[in-house]
């Protein structure tokens, strides 16, 4: 048990790494994505997956548990019934069944998938980078608050945006009809 305990602690530090990065994260499923490979890919911000792709908790077959924050990364993303379902079963899904679970944000034949992940990357890269940081950040804490403070978490962020030069080279590209280049700053 000790040594288990430790494992899962490593595992759970990387994911939770992972999920606090200030830049978005993107999870390609190319092929199995099982025990702690979908541990990983739950804790990126989106999953797109290829037609090949396969999705599992299959853990309760090995009499354990996922041990890297799956069973609630899951039940966070799904709700607990489907969590349930997929964790108490250990079964395997297709990408196909991934997406209508709403684990899988899109699925793509497999030479398609990583262009199409670059091109999501590159979008989010010409966007304001202070902007997305703070957006992840309200999106990620406010999930776990009620509304209100969630709301308020949120207002906090963009009123203090205001004070970064992105916000004013966006807002000045808009009204001069250009691309922005924005510095993060």
């Amino acid at each position: 048990p000790a040594e288990a305990l430790a494992f899962a602690t490593e595992g759970h530090k990387v994911g939770e790494a992972l999920a606090a990065l200030g830049i978005p994260t993107i999870a390609a499923g190319t092929g199995f994505a099982l025990g702690g490979g979908c541990e990983l890919a739950l804790a990126c911000d989106f999953i797109y997956a290829s037609e090949k792709a396969k999705f599992g908790l299959p853990e309760v077959t090995l009499a354990v548990i996922p041990g890297f924050g799956g069973t609630q990364r899951l039940t966070r993303l799904l709700g607990r019934a489907r969590a349930k379902e997929l964790i108490f079963t250990g079964d395997m899904i297709d990408a196909a069944r991934a997406r209508d679970y709403g684990l899988v944000l899109e699925v793509l034949p497999p030479e398609k998938l990583l262009p199409h992940c670059k091109e999501v990357a590159s979008k989010i890269a010409k966007r304001g980078p202070v902007a997305i940081a703070q957006a992840k950040r309200v999106i990620d804490q406010g999930a776990e608050l009620p509304l209100p403070a969630a709301c308020a978490l949120e207002r906090q962020a963009f009123a203090a945006l205001f004070d970064t030069s992105d916000q004013r080279e966006g807002m000045q590209a808009f009204v001069e009809k250009r691309p922005a280049a924005f510095t993060g700053k």
